[in-house]
């Protein structure tokens, strides 16, 4: 119940929804464009009561200096994270399950995650995701392979686990 949130054309109602997102060195030039506009545009079509956490991933997690906690999706607190996102860059590997760990460790947990990769995984398998979710109330992990479906199996298997959407997107159209 709550609020619908889309992020590249998958829609998942909740009121908490996090977006876990690829900055690897691959997502470079135009992956990363595309990327940050869909995310601004997503956290901006979310209600002013709908809460929303960003997390960043190459070998690293980064996320916003001000989210301590879960953001309200209000102007104010949206221009702030907008203009953090602005400055990131594309940069090192893809290891996205300390991402996973950090969206999962927040005291309230999320009713959706969205999570965007555009290459290979080979650092973390469904089963520690699905370790990861198996607390509580179930999270919608929804997945996104983002002009490479190198890892699209993983992807969907994490998807069908959790009753997400696997989707991918074709951004060289």
């Amino acid at each position: 119940s709550g609020a619908a949130g889309s992020f590249f054309g998958i829609t998942t109602a909740g009121r908490r929804f996090a977006y876990i997102v690829d900055k690897s060195g691959s997502m470079e030039g135009d992956r990363m464009k595309a990327a940050k506009q869909e995310l601004l545009r997503s956290i901006r079509s979310l209600p002013d009561y709908a809460k929303f956490y960003i997390v960043f991933y190459d070998d690293f997690v980064e996320e916003p200096e001000m989210q301590e906690t879960w953001l309200l999706a209000r102007s104010p607190i949206i221009n702030g994270v907008a203009n953090w996102i602005r400055r990131l860059g594309a940069k090192g590997g893809t290891n996205p399950l300390p991402a996973f760990r950090r969206v999962f460790d927040q005291e309230e947990r999320p009713d959706v995650i969205f999570f965007l990769t555009d290459g290979e995984i080979t650092s973390m398998s469904p089963g520690q995701i699905a370790a990861l979710n198996d607390r509580g109330l179930r999270t919608v992990v929804n997945t996104i392979a983002f002009g490479d479906d190198s890892s699209q199996d993983l992807l969907m298997k994490i998807a069908q686990d959790s009753g997400g959407v696997y989707r991918f997107v074709d951004i060289n159209r």
